[in-house]
């Protein structure tokens, strides 16, 4: 935006917050002038119109979008960061609990519904969990006493199979700290793979709805 804002009334030595709100006025005054241009250009009901400004107008919107897109890189670095952290060992070197690793990728006791897309980072384990329909992430399969898998993931809230047509997939998540010994013994109900076995035989028998049935 630099080429295009007005910088004289800066101070000679303005603090960051003044270059920030600065930058930020005028990116909001920049965006309010496309979306100004674009409802313009939809009304417009001659086409040689339309094809004589839409191209200056995607420009503008392609330039406006990179600042967004350099902020949102730079916060998933961040979380890559802090992710990265939580798998280290600490002084004593043991490992934090699966606890804090879930809740980066997803909040414990949340779903899609409660959940909004800024809270979760689903794009650490694949990009395409942030295109699916509903995630529940340590909630009761059935009944608040009932098991709790980390995240389910249902691409579709109604599983329907028809002729040579594939099921919707639900996908089952469970995060174990590294390490663990404790699920080794047969009488245990951690051991990660049982626990997955568990799940989806649950799931498939019917034991597991939605919020909305």
């Amino acid at each position: 935006m630099l080429d295009k804002i007005d910088l004289s009334g800066l101070p000679y030595n303005p603090s960051d917050e003044q270059i920030e709100t600065r930058l930020q006025k005028e990116k909001f005054t920049q965006e309010t002038q496309i979306k100004k241009s674009v409802t313009k250009l939809l009304a417009e009901s001659d086409l040689g119109t339309l094809k004589d400004n839409v191209l200056e107008i995607v420009s503008k919107i392609s330039g406006t979008s990179k600042n967004d897109l350099v902020h949102y890189i730079a916060l998933r670095r961040n979380i890559l960061d802090i992710f990265d952290k939580s798998l280290q060992t600490d002084e004593a070197g043991n490992y934090s609990s699966e606890g804090v690793v879930h809740d980066i990728i997803f909040p414990r006791k949340g779903n899609t519904d409660i959940t909004s897309f800024e809270d979760h980072n689903l794009w650490i384990i694949d990009e395409r969990l942030n295109f699916t329909n509903y995630v529940s992430s340590d909630r009761p399969l059935n009944g608040t006493r009932s098991e709790r898998p980390d995240l389910l993931v249902y691409n579709e809230r109604i599983l329907f199979r028809g002729d040579n047509e594939a099921s919707n997939p639900v996908t089952i998540f469970e995060f174990k700290r590294p390490q663990r010994d404790d699920f080794v013994n047969p009488s245990s109900n951690e051991d990660p793979v049982q626990q997955i076995v568990r799940y989806a035989n649950n799931i498939r028998d019917g034991g597991f709805k939605t919020p909305e049935g």
